[in-house]
């Protein structure tokens, strides 16, 4: 069943700011999440003491969004050593 993936504005500046390679990769994780949530094949982990919220890995950077329904919010995209401060 799919869900919308819906990005935040900062994150999108954010994230146009990411080398090719690496936008290309997080571009791949989202397109999956949109289209084959829940059985998407991403290392998607739900993180403790929030209700529904998820970070997926991709290599050393973090996607963290929450969902709710039929969307998936995107509130950060950053390196693994930035992310959970």
């Amino acid at each position: 069943m799919p869900i919308r993936v819906l990005i935040k504005k900062q994150v999108h500046n954010k994230f146009a700011q990411f080398p090719p390679d690496l936008r290309l990769r997080i571009n791949t994780a989202l397109n999956e999440l949109q289209n084959m949530w829940p059985t998407c094949r991403l290392d998607i982990k739900k993180l403790k003491g929030y209700d529904n919220h998820y970070r997926i890995r991709v290599g050393d950077y973090r996607i963290l969004f929450f969902r709710e329904a039929n969307v998936a919010m995107i509130y950060d995209i950053s390196h693994r050593s930035d992310v959970y401060i």
